[in-house]
């Protein structure tokens, strides 16, 4: 999904305002690598919020810079059940991607040895300044779920973009089908 397929498909009324900060942020992406500068794009389900960051991603490939999706649900099946080794080399490319994406952060929740993993790769991508972008239905709830520490560092270094609105899912299907 890239920045000129959504935009073909049409920017929904309710996703305006945050696909405008996704633009700007876009336009100004070498410098926003650059600074470790990422985003945290928050709201409800089906509102494009993964859409738009794999939007962004893309562009950071096309610049010929270096990203990496992972959904939260997905990282945690792979720390849990993968060898020591895929671990380690799973966790390094986390680290040093020139883009993170990490997608609907909370549905991991884990107060355990997960949640200890996904702190230190948040403390290390801020000390390093490498950007991230983070997708989450969590709203203030976030903070009864991560260290404030943790949840300090991503806002130190994201920029906040909320989504509101009903899912849009049920629209695009209908436009695929057509």
């Amino acid at each position: 999904m890239t920045l000129q397929n959504v935009v073909k498909r049409g920017i929904p009324d309710q996703t305006k305002s945050p696909f405008y900060v996704i633009s700007q942020y876009i336009d100004n992406l070498p410098r926003m690598l650059n600074c470790g500068q990422g985003l945290l794009l928050r709201g409800d389900v089906g509102t494009m919020k993964t859409t738009l960051a794999v939007a962004i991603m893309y562009e950071v490939l096309e610049l010929g810079g270096t990203a990496y999706f992972i959904s939260m649900a997905n990282l945690m099946d792979s720390l849990y059940s993968v060898s020591q080794e895929d671990r380690q080399n799973l966790e390094n490319k986390l680290k040093n991607v020139d883009l993170l994406v990490l997608d609907d952060l909370g549905l991991e929740y884990d107060k355990g040895w997960v949640s200890v993993k996904i702190r230190a790769l948040i403390n290390y991508r801020f000390d390093n300044q490498k950007s991230v972008i983070i997708t989450t239905n969590l709203g203030s709830d976030i903070k009864n779920l991560y260290l404030k520490g943790m949840l300090d560092r991503i806002e130190a270094s994201s920029m906040i973009v909320d989504f509101r609105g009903d899912s849009l899912r049920e629209r695009f299907r209908s436009f695929d089908s057509v």
